[in-house]
């Protein structure tokens, strides 16, 4: 077992794909790891409910350059290109999750992105 995994812990997974959710249930089963995982947008999943409740927050966003129409259909249909298309410089997605990332974590604990 890694050591920072803790068994009080609670760890939760969100994909807005339907076969990256089945793919991290097989694999955290084929690992004996706990997961709950949820499909849902990460964008979505940062609202009240959430709110202070998140320690640590890691995430992949979409970042391949797209037309914006290209990200809209993707988020509304969920499908492999919701796994790339990030709009038009890539960062679509990474700057909303940017922008609402303060709700969700715990105010004990500082948001660092990885060009800080």
């Amino acid at each position: 077992m890694w050591p920072f995994i803790h068994h009080s812990a609670v760890y939760c997974c969100t994909d807005i794909n339907h076969a990256a959710v089945s793919a991290t249930q097989r694999t955290a089963a084929q690992n004996k790891v706990t997961l709950d995982v949820v499909q849902t947008s990460l964008v979505s999943s940062l609202d009240l409910r959430c709110r202070g409740a998140i320690d640590i927050l890691l995430f992949n966003p979409p970042y391949v350059p797209t037309e914006d129409k290209e990200v809209s259909l993707a988020q509304d249909l969920p499908n492999i290109s919701s796994s790339w298309a990030g709009g038009a410089y890539g960062m679509d997605i990474t700057q909303i999750v940017l922008r609402q990332v303060g709700v969700g974590l715990r105010s004990a604990y500082p948001f660092l992105d990885a060009e800080s």
